[in-house]
């Protein structure tokens, strides 16, 4: 296909997902838009994933591989995102899979609404075959840039304009969790406008053992915490357009995961201090950030 052609570059990243990949790739291929290209992402796939997705590439132009050493699935991400060439993205998990509308769906209020980024309401959990349910997570009421919200704080429900994906420089940071919010704050200090639909749907899988929220460890708590870190550093060194209110209500949301994590951080509380006291140091608002610090460290001896 064409390159112009391409109105749609789905990223996938693939780790692990043997049980689940080829029913999300079936999926993909039998979309009623033609006009896509899949890019997956093997992330050193320990399993035979990387055989499967060779087999897909074979059989259709529009799946395209890319084989890497293990790097996390911000990194897969970001592969992905640089060799892309459609006008749109959309961000899939490889274990998860999409009706056979999803992508017209998306595509055409993006071009009828003019919108930079779509979101769909219409989202599910899936537990087993006949155990599908509403996806019910609360909406991004931790991050408010320009009276923009986003319903939900994952990814994988949005298709984003790749000019403005691009333009402003947004990757996804290389934590093995919570990656999707820190990219969401960039795109909300971006002057965007969001259209909202319910007709696409994504089935969000809840049965793989080895994704990131079925095994919680300490190492990914504390994956969690530095995004966290990171959100805050960007919105004082970058012009998010936030006001003080907005800021205050993004900072909640930081403070409470920090104050329901700090128990994780026991063994690493001088390296957590130190960040911390870096961010404080240049903070807008420095009160908050030693509120933050105090909840974290308060109980740790």
């Amino acid at each position: 296909m064409n390159k112009e052609m391409i109105k749609i570059s789905v990223i996938i990243p693939v780790y692990n997902v043997e049980k689940f990949l080829r029913h999300c790739l079936d999926t993909v291929l039998s979309q009623t838009l033609a006009e896509f290209e899949a890019i997956c992402v093997n992330d050193g796939s320990p399993d035979n994933c990387g055989k499967i997705l060779d087999e897909y590439a074979q059989k259709d132009t529009r799946i395209k591989v890319i084989h890497q050493a293990n790097q996390g699935a911000g990194e897969a991400r970001n592969v992905g995102i640089r060799h892309s060439v459609g006008d749109y993205l959309f961000f899939m998990d490889a274990d998860d899979y999409i009706d056979g509308r999803f992508l017209e769906e998306m595509f055409l209020a993006a071009e009828t609404q003019n919108a930079d980024i779509v979101e769909t309401s219409r989202i599910y959990n899936v537990y087993g075959p006949d155990d599908i349910r509403i996806f019910t997570k609360k909406k991004m009421e931790g991050f408010h840039g320009s009276g923009n919200f986003f319903r939900c704080d994952v990814i994988w429900d949005k298709l984003f304009k790749a000019d403005v994906v691009k333009r402003h420089s947004m990757l996804f940071p290389n934590g093995s969790c919570h990656n999707d919010a820190f990219f969401l704050l960039q795109s909300l200090a971006c002057p965007i406008t969001i259209a909202r639909i319910d007709t696409a749907a994504y089935y969000h899988t809840q049965t793989n053992a080895g994704s990131i929220r079925s095994s919680m460890t300490e190492k990914k708590r504390l994956s969690q915490l530095d995004m966290l870190t990171l959100e805050v550093d960007y919105m004082n060194y970058h012009d998010t357009g936030f006001s003080k209110g907005e800021y205050k209500k993004n900072y909640k949301k930081i403070h409470k995961t920090a104050k329901r994590h700090f128990r994780y951080i026991a063994e690493h509380r001088q390296e957590y201090r130190e960040k911390l006291h870096a961010l404080q140091h240049n903070n807008k608002y420095p009160s908050l950030l030693q509120k933050l610090r105090s909840s974290i460290f308060k109980d740790i001896v």
